[in-house]
């Protein structure tokens, strides 16, 4: 893994492609129905870090307003998530997580 690089999806090695990544190999947001979006980078849901700091925005959010909307939340589903990144997870080795990102961070919001 590559430390800070690993909170995103990243270009299998060897692959160039400045249509769907960065120049550092980080890709750019996408969901199946669009070009990719050049403005956003994707982050690795599937890394236990990017979990971690993703709920910890949102836990910081929540101690200043009563609602957080996310845009494109459904895109973070594991299966949709597999679907559109799995190349990419596949060559950096990454599993898929025993669980839902937004069941599991629902519910440690709600704790709190």
């Amino acid at each position: 893994m590559n430390g800070d690089l690993d909170i995103y999806i990243r270009a299998p090695n060897g692959v160039s492609d400045s249509s769907k990544y960065l120049p550092n190999g980080v890709a750019y947001g996408n969901c199946p129905f669009s070009s990719p979006w050049m403005d956003v980078a994707q982050y690795n849901i599937w890394n236990p870090k990017t979990r971690s700091l993703l709920q910890n925005y949102m836990l910081s959010i929540a101690s200043y307003a009563d609602g957080i909307r996310s845009d494109m939340s459904h895109l973070l589903f594991t299966e949709e998530f597999h679907n559109m990144w799995g190349t990419e997870l596949d060559a950096w080795g990454w599993k898929k997580p025993s669980d839902e990102f937004w069941l599991v961070a629902l519910k440690n919001l709600k704790s709190k």
